[in-house]
């Protein structure tokens, strides 16, 4: 019941982000261009992807290092919080100007949502 009430919670918060000027971002040439020189940052939490496919940050005063590529339209990534393997897996991403949220398969994760500064 608790996992419901999030899941449509988290729903229901992206539907008003596509609302708002939201679009999906589809390949890497234009996910690139959005990111580079730039940081994805939230609460204690800051990362850069780098155009040889590597993720570097820091997460809760931890590093974290990955890698990513691009496949069937969306950002697949692994990563590690420190020694934390994350895991793999592939989101779609949307982009407004100013905010960047990661979508990822309904049951894989969180939507996660950056400032890109």
């Amino acid at each position: 019941m608790i996992r419901t009430l999030i899941l449509s919670l988290a729903l229901l918060s992206v539907a008003p982000a596509h609302a708002a000027g939201f679009r999906t971002i589809t390949d890497r040439s234009s996910f690139l261009e959005l990111i580079e020189g730039r940081k994805l940052t939230k609460f204690l939490y800051t990362m850069r992807f780098s155009e040889l496919g590597q993720i570097k940050g820091w997460a809760w005063g931890r590093p974290i290092l990955g890698n990513w590529y691009w496949q069937n339209r969306q950002l697949c990534k692994r990563v590690f919080i420190g020694t934390s393997d994350q895991g793999e897996f592939c989101v779609t991403v949307r982009f407004d100007g100013e905010t960047m949220i990661f979508v990822p398969k309904p049951g894989d994760g969180e939507i996660e949502e950056f400032r890109v500064k």
